[in-house]
């Protein structure tokens, strides 16, 4: 980044984010990793890579501001160093901010999220991987292998952008093969490393999605309560009457937790092994008992994820410096809270509004990334981006626990910068 006007502008972008959200906004999952990172004891519903991350980096500032600053340099500095091979310094700078300041992104990017560090570390990987030194390529591939560490989906991203856009000095067969171990392991080290650090195992599938699908398979299917009761069968039911009615009369897709937490719910969380393996039992017969019940319920969750015209739109700009559930709990818990500055209260109005807009609808991130895949085709970085963002969401089909709008931020981001790169190559061909 030698051109002194481009690094100003790349310093305003990541400023401008920063200044948004001062010092970073934290919902309950942030709260929950804070509290780990302080302890020094990680849980496995959030990857403890991060809260580990977190404990580091609270030696040089406490609270979220050092995380907000980590994961907003990450990736401007990643787009822009992409952007950089196909346009003049200063227009990639400024297109690099414009990507970031697109309110589904920085809405996400402004809230310590696994997602928005997630997308920095795999923003600046994808922008280092394709270098023509070893050392900035071995620096991608530590980078892709901490954001593969922050979600469980991440290996849908990494695999795409290291089979394609990673750039050893060899070519064809041997450059696929060393890319293909290079994937094999990011991936398996960024499992073992949480393994390793996970001093708790919370069981994240069993008490999240596991019974969001029995509650939707009940919802849809045609069995009758005798036959769900003898299904599930030392699951946490809370009652084992009327399970049909019930499900029938709850059902809502994007808010299944209340399926789980809530009183009336048809589940209570798990309380230990005998319970959860119960539920994996129930899953595996009643998803094959029942595939078009379980099909249609995981149809419902995605067209609800997707944002699809018709469905419920969950508010999906986040602009609360604790917990928004938990407000004075949480300040207590994380000794942490905030108040907003006059410009964060013009613009928290601004980022609510723009929450419920098609801005944030993902369906038609989905429709153009495909489009945009066929126009990428000779250019591996800009296909490998475009193809992660789609793998990505494919994989929320099957495993996404709730709608949220966040679990699709990758595809925002690489619609927008695999978007861009096609667009700036035909503009400006090599």
């Amino acid at each position: 980044m030698a051109d002194g006007g481009a690094r100003a502008i790349v310093a305003a972008g990541v400023a401008g984010i920063i200044v948004y959200a001062f010092p970073g906004y934290l919902s309950t999952d942030s709260i929950d990793q804070l509290a780990q990172a302080r302890a020094g004891e990680y849980g496995d519903w959030h990857p403890p890579v991060m809260a580990a991350l977190w404990h580091g980096v609270e030696i040089v500032v406490t609270g979220p501001l050092g995380m907000l600053v980590l994961q907003v340099t990450c990736f401007v500095v990643g787009a822009y160093l992409l952007l950089a091979r196909v346009l003049a310094p200063r227009t990639a700078a400024l297109v690099a901010v414009a990507i970031a300041w697109l309110p589904p992104i920085a809405c996400e990017l402004a809230v310590i999220w696994k997602d928005s560090q997630m997308a920095g570390y795999a923003l600046l990987g994808v922008a280092f991987v394709g270098d023509s030194r070893r050392g900035a390529r071995a620096a991608g591939l530590v980078l892709l292998g901490l954001a593969s560490a922050m979600r469980y989906n991440a290996a849908a991203l990494t695999l795409p952008i290291v089979l394609l856009a990673y750039a050893p000095p060899v070519h064809g067969a041997r450059r696929l093969a060393i890319a293909t171990v290079m994937w094999v392991a990011i991936t398996g080290g960024a499992a073992a490393a949480n393994r390793l650090l996970a001093d708790r195992h919370e069981h994240p599938w069993q008490q999240s999605v596991a019974m969001m699908d029995l509650a939707g398979i009940a919802r849809w299917s045609h069995a009758d309560d005798r036959e769900l009761a003898a299904a599930l069968e030392g699951t946490p039911l809370r009652d084992a009457s009327q399970i049909r009615e019930r499900a029938q009369a709850r059902y809502r897709p994007h808010w299944m937790w209340s399926e789980i937490w809530d009183d009336g719910g048809l589940f209570r969380p798990a309380r230990d092994d005998t319970e959860l393996d119960a539920i994996t039992r129930a899953w595996r017969e009643l998803v094959v008992a029942y595939p078009r019940a379980y099909l249609h319920h995981r149809w419902r969750m995605t067209r609800e994820l997707l944002q699809v015209p018709g469905t419920y739109a969950s508010d999906s700009a986040y602009v609360w410096f604790t917990d928004v559930q938990d407000l004075a709990g949480s300040a207590r818990r994380s000794k942490h809270d905030a108040a907003p500055s006059r410009v964060q209260q013009l613009l928290q109005p601004a980022a609510l509004w723009l929450g419920d807009s098609v801005w944030f609808a993902p369906w038609w991130y989905a429709v153009l990334s495909l489009v945009m895949l066929v126009f990428a085709r000779r250019d591996r970085t800009a296909f490998a981006l475009l193809a992660g963002g789609v793998l990505c969401e494919l994989t929320l089909c099957f495993a996404a626990p709730t709608p949220d709008a966040r679990y699709s931020l990758w595809l925002f981001v690489a619609t927008a910068v695999g978007g861009a790169l096609v667009v700036a190559r035909r503009v400006r061909p090599a």
